[in-house]
């Protein structure tokens, strides 16, 4: 969570937000371009605002937010399992098959999300694969939403100097955080690997080429779960890996058997020197009011 920039404004709506992001397009000096990934929560008048000012851009929405509308029409169990299953299905071909599943449950379901939000903001199957990032929730701001709760009440120079150095801190405390990294990836992503690493003992790797593998599930049939990977262009066929920057179990399976360490197929997004080069700058003190 790297705080970029912040307001105060009277109430959230187009006209602010359209505010907001023209000082966020000149100072980041985003050119209009689809290689920028928005996430809201759908707040009103930022929809338009992030199409307005950087069109183009891929605009996600949290997809808790997504079925805690979805549920007051759709209610129960199974639709709300199919929904998190199509939010999380990575190519097109599960995206139908449970998508089909749900029409099969309750084509009101299916005909709520066709009015109310298009997959290409909510599916892993729909997003694009440039950011290295798979996320489907908000969870990043919610909790800086919790953080910054307290200062919420304050007089408006009160809480500006609150949000101050509150982030001077923050951003210090990552930077010396950064520097303890005994490997060249955070203890998150470490988690991440691990999982995966698990995971990959569940398949077995067949050699196609030097870089290309094919995939199989241990002990299934030969034609039940099969992908190719390229250890070179850094992709399989279930999309995992392109899209979050992690090698999937299918690609550790298959750099095990080349014999490389499975932690340098990690994108460099995720990497110690990125990591820090993030943090590097400081945010300044600021001297009292009597000076």
């Amino acid at each position: 969570m790297f705080p970029i920039a912040y307001a105060v404004v009277e109430i959230e709506n187009k006209e602010t937000w359209t505010w907001f992001m023209e000082y966020l397009v000149e100072d980041l000096e985003l050119d209009h371009g689809p290689k920028y990934v928005f996430m809201s929560d759908k707040q009103k008048g930022l929809l338009d605002a992030v199409e307005q000012m950087v069109p183009g851009s891929e605009h996600r929405h949290c997809v808790r937010d997504l079925h805690n509308n979805f549920k007051k029409k759709n209610p129960g169990i199974e639709l709300k399992n199919l929904l998190w299953a199509v939010a999380r299905d990575t190519l097109m071909v599960w995206y139908n098959k449970h998508m089909n599943e749900m029409l099969e449950a309750s084509s009101a379901a299916v005909k709520w999300l066709a009015d109310h939000d298009g997959p290409e903001h909510w599916s892993r199957s729909h997003f694009t694969e440039h950011c290295k990032c798979d996320m489907l929730l908000n969870n990043t701001n919610e909790c800086w939403n919790s953080v910054i709760a307290e200062c919420r009440d304050k007089p408006i120079l009160v809480m500006f100097e609150w949000l101050r150095q509150n982030m001077m801190i923050r951003l210090n405390n990552r930077r010396v955080a950064g520097m303890k990294w005994k490997v060249n990836i955070g203890p998150r992503i470490q988690k991440i690997i691990k999982k995966n690493s698990e995971r990959a003992r569940e398949y077995q790797a067949f050699r196609s080429a030097d870089f290309v593998f094919e995939i199989h599930r241990r002990g299934g049939s030969i034609l039940q779960v099969q992908h190719s990977v390229d250890l070179a262009k850094l992709t399989c066929t279930c999309r995992m890996w392109s899209l979050s920057g992690l090698p999937c179990p299918h690609a550790i399976t298959s750099i095990w058997v080349k014999g490389d360490d499975h932690i340098a197929y990690v994108h460099h997004y995720y990497s110690k020197q990125a990591y820090l080069d993030a943090y590097s700058y400081a945010i300044n003190p600021v001297p009292g009011i009597e000076m």
